[in-house]
């Protein structure tokens, strides 16, 4: 009986342009669902909020401006992981929240359609946060598993207060303006 450790597959590495597309191929989908399905003037927004711009601006906009501060805290608190690692991480985690999206497309659709007006803007935002919750975990996964130092834990939810809490101020932004 051999006690060698089995080898485990190396992941394949993604396309960027593949993970680009649906990083933004994904929340401009939700978004375009959201925005055929309000009902203008009788909400709190028009067709003209354009969610269709909103959803993959907050995203990803908040994304890339919150990375660096991640790993620039990480590094001041010594749990910096290596920068291609993060850079990896944060480009796949949005990528599985693009497949995320269009594969609950149907359904936010069927929802968004059956329940017009100011009620979408709620499934708008709790679509939005329920991704933004998935990406956090993923993007947790993926740059600091390894690492079980609470200063890593401890780092990382702060920092993901901070992106939540950017990210809701983003979203109503851009919604609302």
């Amino acid at each position: 009986m051999s006690t060698a450790a089995l080898d485990t597959p190396a992941a394949r590495p993604v396309n960027p342009a593949v993970l680009a597309a649906w990083a933004l191929g994904g929340p401009a989908l939700m978004g375009l669902v959201f925005t055929l399905t309000f009902e203008p003037g009788k909400g709190l927004v028009g067709p003209e909020a354009g969610f269709v711009l909103a959803w993959p601006a907050a995203i990803v906009g908040v994304t890339l401006l919150c990375a660096p501060t991640l790993y620039i805290a990480a590094a001041f608190a010594g749990v910096a992981p290596d920068p291609q690692r993060t850079a990896r991480g944060f480009a796949e985690a949005l990528g599985g929240i693009g497949r995320l999206l269009v594969g609950c497309l149907p359904a936010t659709a069927f929802l968004a359609a059956t329940n017009p007006g100011p009620l979408v803007v709620l499934l708008g935002a709790c679509v939005m946060f329920g991704a933004a919750l998935v990406f956090l975990r993923g993007l947790y996964r993926r740059v600091f598993a390894d690492d079980d130092r609470p200063r890593a834990r401890l780092l990382y939810a702060a920092w993901s207060v901070v992106f939540l809490a950017i990210g809701l101020y983003a979203y109503v932004s851009l919604v609302l303006n």
